[in-house]
Order: structure tokens, then C-alpha cells, then sequence
């Protein structure tokens, strides 16, 4: 009779490779997250794998949203435009992260200035009156009574004319009106045909046509001149008058529609009070039948 035995050795237990990370267990602000390991065995007695299967950590999504209530309207936003009709804003915030509709802010738009731009007005108290809401730089336009195109035939011109304007407001309110404006300037075209506008032969007054400034002195440079004591138009500065040579445009003399404009920007000189034209007998245009001109002056 025989007897066979078999050893059989004790053998610990061994830790599994960690599982993946799983979800945070909270949706916003601070909460933890798992993950897992097995033991494999023990066998024969052996030792149980030391430490935990379960690995714990802290987790951060987004921080929680707080509702809140309605906090009051700002200020209003400067119209998008001073007439003609615009838009405005205003503001206002949540105390909290979000409040009823679900948003941390809302916005109120409202129309502004919808009354019309032209014809421009005559003061700031008209602005005020058709709705203006805030202080604004805007454009403002004392009309004369000689606002429209004047036109002067050959005859006009060989008596001399002298044309005084009269404003819709006073002298002393233009005064102020210039004072406090940004920008101030009158506009002045001559349109001609055998019309020159400069006398070479009068060094005194050196223009057929000149106009008075606001004191009434009188002034023998044209609209759109940079160096005023120049003599001459904005063509004659930069050359590019009819001919070069020129120093206006309707120096030219002859039997074409041509036209000397620009702004008066010296503000010591507006508004003009007149325009004059000197008496021209004896001139080659003074009697010519189709001599014509439009004078046209405005604020």
C-alpha cells in the first residue's frame, strides 16, 4: 500500500489596478469622487491585501448659482443721435447669480430724438422744445433773411449793391452762440458767368465783391481760405482755379458757369453781417448783358 501527499503554500492577497476616477457626486461647487480596487486572493491562508478598496478626493464643477432679485435701473445712455430719431439704454443687474427670466442682467431700450433735423434750429431753447432730452453738441443754424441764392444781373453790378443781413436772433445771442460752440463757421458761394471776383486795379479793395464780419469790417478773403490775409479764393491757394494763374475760379471772366465757395471758419469774423458789391462801370463785365451771379451765404 501507497500514500502520496501534496504541500501546498499560503499565498497574501494583491491589490487590482485602481478603476477610473468616477463622477463628482454634486452638480456645482464642492463634492468628491470615488474609485475602486479589488484584491485578488488570498490563498492557503494568506494574508488579506492591506489598506482600503475605496480612494476618496475632493471635486469641483462650477460654483452654484444664487437667484436674486432685481436691483434698480441705471442712468440712461446718450441717444444714438442728436435728432432724426434714435435708441437709448439703460441697465440694470441680479443681486444674485441669476433672476426671473434666467439672466444676471437685462436691458431696457427706448426711442429718443425722433424729431426731425431739418430745417435746423435757431437756438438751444428750440431743441428743447422739439424733445431734446440731454446736453448734447448739436448744430445749430440762425437763419437771415437772405438765406436763398440772390441773383445780380449785369445792371446790379454796374450800380453797386449792398445787402445787409438781418438774423433770427440777436447779435448778442450769436456773440454767445459763437462763444460756446465747437465748431462755428458760415457758408459762401458765388456763382458766376463773366463775373470776376477779384480788381487788380483796386489795391484797397481788391475784390468786386466783399462782405462785412460781424462788426461790420470789411473782409476780402473768400470761404474756404486757410491764410485770410490772402487776396485770393481756395482755388487760388492751391492752385487749382480754372487757370493757375487765377485767383478765383470766376477770374476767368468768361461766358461759363463756374463757382468760388467754401466756409468762413475765423471765428472772430463770424457771423457776416453784409455783402457788398462795388460799382463797376468801366469794367469789360459791368456792361456785358449776360453777366450774371448767385450769391448764397449761410450759417
Amino acid at each position: 500500500m501507497s500514500t502520496a501527499a501534496s504541500l501546498c503554500f499560503a499565498v497574501d492577497g494583491v491589490w487590482a489596478d485602481w478603476t477610473m476616477w468616477g463622477n463628482c457626486d454634486v452638480s456645482c461647487d464642492y463634492g468628491n469622487e470615488t474609485r475602486n480596487r479589488t484584491c485578488v486572493g488570498p490563498f492557503y491562508s494568506g494574508k488579506e491585501c492591506e489598506g482600503s478598496s475605496v480612494d476618496i478626493r475632493s471635486c469641483f464643477n462650477q460654483p452654484c448659482q444664487t437667484f436674486g432679485e432685481w436691483l434698480e435701473w441705471g442712468r440712461w445712455s446718450r441717444c444714438s443721435v442728436t435728432c432724426g430719431g434714435g435708441e437709448r439704454m439703460r441697465y440694470r443687474s441680479c443681486s444674485g447669480d441669476i433672476c426671473v427670466g434666467g439672466n444676471s442682467t437685462e436691458t431696457h431700450p427706448e426711442k429718443c430724438h425722433t424729431f426731425g433735423c431739418y430745417p435746423l434750429p435757431l437756438t438751444c431753447s428750440d431743441l428743447l422744445e422739439k424733445g431734446m432730452t440731454e446736453s448734447r453738441e448739436v448744430e445749430i443754424d440762425p437763419m437771415h433773411d437772405h438765406n436763398q441764392t440772390q441773383l445780380l444781373t449785369g445792371h446790379d453790378s454796374a450800380d453797386g449793391v449792398d445787402i445787409e443781413l438781418t438774423y433770427n436772433v440777436t447779435l448778442d445771442q450769436m456773440d454767445i452762440l459763437v462763444s460756446v460752440s465747437l465748431v462755428c463757421r458760415q457758408y459762401i458761394s458765388w456763382e458766376c458767368r463773366q463775373a470776376p471776383i477779384t480788381d487788380p486795379d483796386d489795391s484797397k479793395k481788391p475784390f468786386f465783391y466783399y462782405w462785412g464780419n460781424k462788426d461790420d469790417h470789411s473782409r476780402f478773403y473768400w470761404g474756404g481760405v486757410k491764410n485770410v490775409r490772402r487776396h485770393v479764393c481756395a482755388c487760388g491757394e492751391d492752385g487749382s482755379c480754372a487757370r493757375p494763374e487765377l485767383a478765383c475760379n470766376c477770374d476767368a471772366n468768361d461766358d461759363v458757369s463756374r463757382v468760388d465757395a467754401g466756409y468762413v471758419t475765423t471765428r472772430e469774423d463770424v457771423p457776416m453781417r453784409s455783402f457788398h458789391v462795388k460799382k463797376t462801370a468801366g469794367k469789360a463785365h459791368s456792361s456785358e448783358p449776360r453777366q450774371e451771379a448767385a450769391f448764397d451765404k449761410d450759417m
